[in-house]
């Protein structure tokens, strides 16, 4: 391990504190070196003993880096990305309500009850790939993922006809919300675990605005 170390001319003087990880009581002479962790320090025996590095970095999902790379799962990143539009280092939640965009049209020529399945269908399988892809990526809510702006923007035009004018106000307002995330949005985004919470915050972002789209409809035609 790197790191300061302390020497210690009279090792008897150390006491070693397992609960708080850290020395109870100093030395009363001979102690050199930063007081910082990380460090080790010397037993009454003379054995080092090293501590937690502290400096290890941001914190992962719970797995090492080479279990990381053989649960990757191609197939569900491709999706989670929104066919691969997430790798655009240039505003990708943007890149992908604009693909949600275009599929909101798409089912628009659909039966409204054969839409409302396929929006459902879709933010459910956006959930299970999600959290494969944050398995891969080991960050919750990597900005790579961008299947959930998908979703939220479909939930954001549901039940409205896909006019030029409502799509773009549904992608203006659903981008909104989105940054925004009002309450509860926010909230479940940080609660709910894994593929959850990433498309949760986001369907919360496209309720807000279609309950919008809907009312300025109705007092508006």
């Amino acid at each position: 391990m790197r790191g300061a170390h302390l020497s210690v001319s009279n090792p008897e003087e150390v006491r070693r504190d397992f609960t708080c990880g850290s020395l109870r009581d100093t030395p009363k002479e001979g102690i050199r070196g930063s007081s910082l962790l990380p460090f080790s320090i010397l037993s009454k025996r003379g054995f080092r003993l090293p501590l937690e590095d502290r400096a290890a970095g941001p914190r992962r999902l719970g797995r090492s880096k080479g279990t990381a790379m053989k649960d990757r799962h191609p197939i569900s990143i491709f999706c989670a990305t929104a066919c691969g539009v997430g790798f655009i280092p240039l505003a990708p939640g943007t890149c992908g309500t604009v693909v949600g965009l275009f599929l909101a049209w798409g089912l628009g020529f659909l039966p409204l009850p054969l839409e409302i399945v396929g929006i459902l269908l879709f933010v459910g399988f956006s959930i299970l790939v999600s959290g494969r892809a944050e398995q891969t990526f080991q960050r919750h809510d990597d900005q790579r993922i961008v299947i959930d702006e998908t979703a939220g923007m479909l939930v954001s035009v549901a039940f409205l006809p896909k006019t030029g004018t409502l799509l773009l106000w549904g992608f203006l307002l659903f981008r909104l919300f989105d940054v925004t995330k009002p309450f509860p949005a926010r909230r479940l985004g940080d609660r709910l675990p894994g593929g959850l919470g990433i498309v949760m915050d986001d369907v919360a972002a496209g309720i807000y605005a279609n309950l919008v789209l809907q009312g300025v409809r109705y007092f508006w035609g």
